[in-house]
């Protein structure tokens, strides 16, 4: 590994033991920083950064089972393949896959500067940890739709699974 900076191994074992992504400094370069649980391929930006980013540029005002629910479908997609290179990275990052990643999103620079002391944040941290373990609120949803923002022609080809907060979850047909 690289070598890490002076208090890096308190504060990993410390976030480690909240069970949140760690951040360990590394000096490799000015500001070298490594996210990433322990085991996991170093990345600049973890998969569990781009989910816990996108549940909230998706379901940030819905409660927490919405959260999870969408948190279901990014990992539904992820691990099916569907539109997906097989990362969450390449999940949610498919063009007008998940629309808070869009170039015209409202929130989509303010979701790049998340903290994870906010209560809105812990939440989708929480939902994404949660669905990690194999939930099923939305029993294998890989799409939904807020019905009261856009009624799309693709619904009609799925089978609709179930409504949670605003958000219909739907499924393909078998």
């Amino acid at each position: 590994g690289f070598p890490q900076a002076p208090g890096a191994a308190a504060a990993r074992d410390a976030t480690a033991q909240r069970g949140l992504p760690v951040a360990v400094s590394a000096v490799r370069g000015p500001t070298a920083a490594r996210t990433s649980f322990p085991g996991e391929t170093l990345r600049v930006i973890s998969d569990d950064a781009w989910g816990i980013t996108t549940i909230f540029q998706e379901a940030e005002s819905e409660h927490y089972a919405g959260k999870l629910a969408v948190a279901e479908v990014i990992l539904t997609r992820t691990r099916n393949k569907f539109r997906s290179d097989g990362s969450v990275a390449g999940t949610v990052l498919r063009d007008r896959q998940f629309s808070g990643w869009n170039a015209q999103a409202k929130n989509r620079t303010r979701s790049a500067r998340l903290d994870d002391g906010d209560a809105i944040v812990q939440e989708c941290i929480k939902a994404w940890a949660e669905a990690k373990t194999g939930t099923a609120t939305v029993a294998g949803a890989e799409f939904y739709v807020n019905l009261s923002i856009v009624k799309p022609e693709w619904i009609k080809e799925l089978r609709f699974v179930k409504k949670v907060g605003a958000h219909s979850f739907y499924a393909r047909k078998v």
